[in-house]
């Protein structure tokens, strides 16, 4: 059964057709099971179904790297983590109503990419910023699961609008976007076309009648993907802190080391870490406490207490 089967066959009689069948919309509204984007600049809230077809994300660990002179070995020191996400899903029509609310979505998202302007076309203002949420995976670090613009969330609609969208969702921009529709599935035509004299309009002699033209399609189907850069918020201190109390190893007066960048970060879920470095771990792994305080072939200033993360210095 196809995807086109698969969506109508869950179709409820009766169901509201304004955004397709009624399961469908009841997982969109009352689950919201969404793909939420907020548009600062315009306001614009725009959310699409979560048929997902694809969904990844890379982190990467970045560290800058130095020379040593007369070390086989280099110096790395700690630059920054980067995130990006990779998103595709599927927008199916139930019906004529949806499909046309599918494409006036993918011309909204893709007016959204554009920047401020003033009055002589030239780019103004600051840039333009979009929040992302989805679910329990994309959602701004101090939420466990990000807003909705459907009306249904806790929130309310006024706060979705006003601060609930900015506040749970995830920072960033859009860095593509991939717009396919698919033609094996058809499409539904115009119920209203132009009414026009055909035969003027292909420069024949006009015969005095009037034909309806369905100027416009709409798929049934649209596959679309993008990939996401989020901007991180840094006042969120994403990273690790030195805390007050060991409530992993059972109390002692050694600083411990806390999450520090919100509970929700990055997918909902909190490990609820507690690691005391310097005794806890020195007492599991039977080390010097201050050995722990350096990685594999580190070398720390005893002076300053300052750890340069290097590999093992070969001989002279």
């Amino acid at each position: 059964m196809g995807f086109l089967e698969t969506a109508a066959a869950l179709a409820i009689a009766g169901g509201d057709t304004t955004l397709g069948d009624s399961t469908t919309y009841g997982l969109f509204s009352q689950k919201e099971q969404q793909i939420v984007f907020y548009h600062q600049w315009s306001q614009t809230v725009l959310s699409f179904k979560a048929f997902l077809t694809q969904y990844n994300e890379n982190w990467s660990n970045n560290w800058e790297e130095q020379s040593l002179v007369r070390r086989f070995n280099k110096q790395y020191t700690f630059n920054n983590v980067q995130r990006s996400i990779n998103l595709g899903w599927d927008l199916p029509a139930y019906d004529f109503a949806e499909a046309k609310k599918n494409l006036e979505n993918c011309s909204m998202f893709v007016r959204m990419m554009y920047p401020k302007v003033d009055e002589h076309g030239a780019t103004t203002g600051m840039n333009p910023i979009w929040y992302m949420s989805l679910m329990n995976f994309v959602h701004n670090s101090a939420v466990t699961v990000g807003g909705t613009g459907g009306g249904t969330s806790a929130l309310g609609m006024s706060s979705v609008l006003s601060e609930g969208l900015a506040k749970t969702g995830l920072k960033g921009f859009p860095s593509n976007f991939q717009f396919a529709p698919a033609l094996e599935e058809g499409f539904f035509e115009a119920t209203e076309g132009v009414v026009e004299d055909w035969k003027q309009a292909i420069g024949l002699e006009s015969s005095g009648k009037t034909k309806t033209v369905p100027n416009a399609v709409y798929p049934k189907l649209i596959r679309v993907s993008m990939d996401y850069t989020p901007i991180f918020d840094e006042s969120l201190k994403l990273g690790w802190q030195e805390g007050e109390a060991d409530y992993l190893f059972g109390g002692g007066s050694d600083p411990v080391v806390v999450w520090s960048g919100g509970s929700g970060f990055p997918w909902g879920e909190d490990p609820q870490i507690s690691t005391n470095v310097a005794s806890g771990m020195t007492g599991m792994l039977g080390g010097d406490a201050d050995f722990m305080d350096e990685p594999t072939g580190g070398v720390r200033d005893t002076e300053t207490g300052e750890t340069l993360i290097t590999e093992t210095p070969g001989e002279d």
